[in-house]
């Protein structure tokens, strides 16, 4: 292909974004190339802009960023079936390596098979560009029942990964307690038929906590939520209760960890990241879930539902983060 295409482009961590042209270029060998339609804003996005995600980063700059979308394939390159051209696809992107990275806030993307979902349905472009928060919600679940746990305590479950987890755990039988900080976000919850929920603002939001985590059985908690809530939640866990902090929300650090609760009563606290859970898995797995994903979205079931607030322009990149900081 010959001409430009327009992409979203930073020059170095916490750099201006810019939207600037590149040129199309001949396709390497396992490569294709995909016409994106629909990207997303993803809290990961914005971390990553910081410099503040993942264990490994990119060197190499400019960078785009975009970590999930949909598209079109419209070319592949040598050893590639043709027949892959004019599928639609969701699209993933790797985040944590050296050298550059070329996300999805693009017109266009060079990306290779094992980066994308493809969908033998067309299904809206709008509705497969959501896989993070898919494939993070299965993650929680696997690790669930790998470990035989089935009481888990949930922070920010009124999120968008949280109410995905919440419908997984119906359906493989695991009880749930479930913590909000809104009147708004219990009201989504309840209107899911979703159980035991606990609001942070009521008064005694802890002894209700307590007592649901006893009778739910509670073995795991996973937190999103970070700060001082963090810290609280992980005292009212039930002792020999394992916490996964595998996001940040109020973007502030997890600070008051009683020493005692980690040495007397049993409790451990560590992180949980979706790539590491994908990196632990075997093929056959990887498949399996990989499969799970694209046919529920096929199914066109509410499972892994995404409402979406507002649409934008690829142009009015700043316009759309400045919407979704206000509205998340």
């Amino acid at each position: 292909m010959e001409g430009y295409y327009k992409t979203i482009e930073i020059d170095n961590f916490e750099g201006e974004i810019k939207l600037k042209e590149r040129s199309f270029r001949n396709l390497h060998r396992y490569e294709i190339l995909i016409k994106v339609i629909c990207t997303t804003i993803n809290p990961v996005d914005l971390m990553f802009m910081k410099g503040d995600y993942g264990d490994t980063k990119p060197t190499i700059f400019p960078v785009i960023p975009g970590i999930e979308g949909s598209g079109e394939i419209i070319k592949v390159g040598d050893d590639i079936d043709k027949n892959y051209v004019g599928k639609r696809v969701g699209i993933f992107v790797d985040y944590s390596h050296p050298g550059t990275c070329e996300g999805l806030w693009a017109q266009y993307i060079y990306t290779s098979l094992s980066n994308v979902m493809i969908f033998d349905k067309q299904l809206p472009f709008e509705k497969i560009c959501f896989i993070m928060n898919p494939l993070t919600a299965i993650g929680m679940v696997d690790n669930c029942l790998k470990k035989k746990v089935f009481g888990v305590l949930l922070t920010g479950a009124s999120s968008t990964v949280g109410r995905m987890f919440i419908r997984l755990c119906e359906r493989y039988e695991i009880q749930l307690v479930n913590l909000v900080k809104y009147d708004q976000s219990e009201l989504k919850l309840k209107q899911m038929s979703a159980q035991n929920i606990i609001k942070f603002s009521d008064e005694n939001w802890e002894k209700q906590c307590i007592k649901m985590c006893t009778l739910a059985k509670v073995q795991l908690c996973y937190d999103c939520v970070g700060g001082d809530i963090t810290s609280k939640v992980f005292d009212l866990m039930p002792d020999g209760c394992t916490m996964y902090h595998f996001g940040n929300l109020t973007e502030k650090e997890i600070s008051n960890i009683d020493s005692r609760e980690l040495i007397f009563k049993d409790k451990i606290l560590c992180g949980w990241w979706l790539y590491r859970w994908l990196q632990s898995l075997g093929e056959t797995e990887i498949k399996y879930w990989w499969g799970f994903v694209k046919d529920e979205i096929q199914s066109r079931s509410n499972l892994f539902e995404t409402q979406i607030s507002k649409e934008f322009k690829l142009e009015d990149i700043k316009q759309a983060i400045e919407y979704y900081k206000t509205y998340s």
